[in-house]
């Protein structure tokens, strides 16, 4: 489990008066193939140390106590003053997070470009670089574009999809050689 904002809200369907009742769509019949279960524990383990010592979760943990409190307040000033103060406070805030994580100077974790054409050759391709791993193909091009300044900054700065990509590098190291290959029928 990892940490969120969104955990702390009140603002999902479940938070409502009337909201619909859970149900579920019925699943077809499918062969069982839990490759994760004997790593599972190794897994978490692994991501909790992470969460306990990377920066960005200790402040995503700030970040979520501070959202409690606010919620429980329930109040919010009407002083202008008081309210531009808070606003440039969190800018401040926000504007030191980004340059601290700038200085961290951390690696990009290696990108390989896996397309049909290639996903039948065994290994992996060569990596990218960090300029190729930053563009998008169009579909009815073979042209590049380069991702929009603000989207690359988004991916880059989420802590939870890097965490994720994490946990799934530690299962790919754990299963490398214990996962059977896969028959076709």
């Amino acid at each position: 489990m990892l940490p969120s904002l969104t955990d702390v809200s009140d603002i999902a369907e479940s938070a409502m008066k009337d909201p619909l009742p859970w149900d579920a769509v019925p699943a077809i019949r499918h062969e069982e193939l839990d490759h994760v279960q004997p790593y599972l524990e190794t897994l978490r383990a692994k991501s909790a140390a992470r969460l306990r010592t990377a920066k960005d979760f200790a402040w995503l943990r700030e970040d979520v106590a501070q959202m409690k409190k606010n919620l429980e307040t329930k109040t919010v000033s009407l002083n202008e003053a008081d309210r531009r103060k808070e606003n440039e406070q969190a800018q401040a805030k926000t504007e030191a997070r980004k340059r601290e994580r700038l200085a961290r100077h951390e690696t990009p974790p290696t990108t390989y470009e896996i397309t049909v054409q290639n996903a039948d050759q065994p290994g992996l391709p060569p990596a990218m670089s960090v300029v190729q791993a930053t563009t998008v193909k169009p579909a009815a091009s073979d042209a590049t574009t380069p991702v929009a300044d603000a989207e690359a900054a988004a991916l880059a700065d989420d802590i939870l999809l890097r965490e994720t990509q994490n946990i799934l590098a530690d299962y790919i190291t754990l299963s490398a050689h214990s996962i059977p290959a896969v028959t076709r029928r």
